[in-house]
């Protein structure tokens, strides 16, 4: 398994968003120039002279922090697919107002960082790894600027969107705005809807996976913030025996072995067969979930924010609503 892979590879409206900042944790300072500082999901506390300004991020982070109004002035981490089309990861963000400072995972140019002369970078936290932060570059890096990490492993994408929420109020985000109080509320109505939908087919079975030419790798609940959070909404999301710790690889002459009525697959770039490669592969093709028609796409590394996670949770449960629970022998 590839180290990109295993990182990946988680009352509405003013009210809730308002309870939700009282009891998270967080950073102060203001805009006239207090010291500013924030503790992250390491425990790592970063500070400043006054509150930070300019700040570059990885997509996903960017993406997250974009919809509760904080603009990065860089971002590194993939961007665009084959075709020209922007990644999932990628949000909201418009690249054209951006800096790129890098697309591939360990090579960010740190000329560009230092020219950018950030206050602040923020990236995904993957164990005690800064996701796509090369780590004979973080001593440099950290002479720059304070690095804040954001855990997108082994919890729900609810508690990563609330770490998002908290580091842009401390950064100045206004986030009693109409538009994000709105997103919550869609948010809470999706995932009503989701829960509704999995009640109504008890039994079903879903797989989540990610394919390559040579390995099929099943994903794993508990480390996947969004498939962690589909099985708190009472989808049944099928756990493989033995991860490490993302993903159990399988060999394709495997790909048998965990049976489901519906697997979602994997659609980045990095990691997305084309499906015409993948049905003519004997053993996937045999799959009783293949063999109904219920494979559907998982947009893996999705942003972290209600306005991105409304629409997935949307996209599942019409997946649910028009599924077959019985496909499985």
């Amino acid at each position: 398994m590839t180290t990109s892979r295993r990182g990946f590879l988680g009352a509405t409206g003013l009210l809730a968003l308002s309870g939700l900042l009282s009891a998270c944790g967080g950073g102060s300072g203001a805009a006239t120039g207090t010291a500013w500082e924030f503790t992250d999901d390491r425990g790592a506390k970063a500070g400043r002279p006054a509150r930070p300004q300019k700040i570059v991020a990885q997509i996903t982070a960017a993406a997250a922090l974009w919809d509760l109004g904080i603009r990065p002035v860089g971002v590194f981490g993939p961007q665009k697919r084959p075709d020209g089309s922007a990644e999932v990861m990628v949000g909201n963000i418009d690249l054209a107002a951006t800096q790129s400072l890098g697309t591939t995972f360990g090579e960010l140019n740190l000329d560009k960082y230092a020219t950018l002369r950030p206050d602040l970078m923020v990236t995904v936290l993957y164990g005690d790894q800064l996701w796509y932060v090369p780590k004979e570059s973080t001593p440099t890096i950290e002479t720059l600027s304070p690095v804040v990490g954001i855990r997108q492993d082994g919890r729900s994408v609810r508690a990563s969107i609330e770490a998002y929420i908290t580091l842009a109020e401390a950064l100045g985000a206004d986030i009693r705005t109409p538009a994000i109080t709105g997103a919550k509320a869609a948010f809470d109505k999706a995932a009503t809807r989701l829960s509704e939908s999995a009640k109504a087919k008890p039994g079903l079975k879903v797989l989540a996976v990610s394919a390559t030419k040579d390995k099929l790798y099943i994903a794993t609940p508990a480390y996947h913030g969004d498939l962690r959070l589909f099985r708190e909404l009472g989808v049944d999301v099928v756990a493989p025996a033995a991860p490490d710790p993302a993903f159990e690889a399988l060999s394709w002459e495997q790909a048998e072995r965990y049976q489901a009525d519906v697997i979602l697959v994997d659609s980045r770039a990095a990691t997305a067969i084309p499906r015409s490669e993948l049905n003519a592969i004997p053993t996937w093709s045999r799959h009783p979930a293949v063999r109904a028609g219920q494979v559907h796409e998982w947009a893996a590394e999705t942003p972290c924010s209600y306005q991105r996670f409304a629409p997935v949770l949307t996209a599942l449960a019409d997946v649910l609503d028009k599924s077959r629970a019985d496909v499985v022998a």
